[in-house]
């Protein structure tokens, strides 16, 4: 039985926020942190607190909440989400606080994090993400979700152009 997408989830970090001032071995710490085998809070460097939303990203944000219920799925701590929302003007029909699971992306329990808040199959759900390599794109189609890579070489650039290809 095949089911209508109803759920797009976001990654955070480099997809709606902009990465482009955070040096590299941030991006690095980030990443080994949250790869680590036993799951702790993730603490990060207090800049990340005034990270930038892509130019399109509230626009095609509330496109697609015309049609869709929006949410996040990303590491980043909900107080943090909050936050560098808020600050950006990004509007999200639910924060998905992965850590209350004690879960990190790409454990696949992350991804099924979104389908148990919201009562949905992972058929119903599309995970966007702008990074080609951290494994958003496999682990989500491995549980049956829809993945979508924006800002990439091919499809769409931009959370403006991803609304437009889905009618929104």
């Amino acid at each position: 039985m095949s089911f209508p997408i109803t759920v797009i989830a976001f990654d955070l970090f480099g997809t709606v926020f902009d990465l482009s001032g955070v040096s590299h071995q941030e991006i690095k710490d980030y990443v080994a942190h949250i790869r680590q085998p036993e799951w702790s809070p993730l603490q990060l460097p207090k800049s990340w607190e005034h990270l930038p939303a892509h130019p399109d990203s509230s626009e095609g944000l509330e496109r697609l909440r015309r049609k869709f219920f929006v949410v996040t799925c990303s590491n980043g701590p909900l107080g943090l989400t909050a936050k560098l929302s808020k600050n950006a003007g990004i509007r999200w029909d639910c924060i998905i606080p992965l850590e209350l699971n004690r879960v990190y992306k790409t454990n696949f329990r992350a991804y099924m994090t979104v389908c148990e808040i919201l009562s949905v199959s992972p058929q119903q759900v599309m995970m966007v993400t702008a990074n080609k390599d951290f494994g958003d794109l496999e682990a989500s189609v491995a549980l049956g979700m829809t993945s979508m890579l924006i800002r990439g070489t091919d499809g769409p650039q931009t959370i403006i152009e991803l609304a437009a290809s889905l009618g929104c």
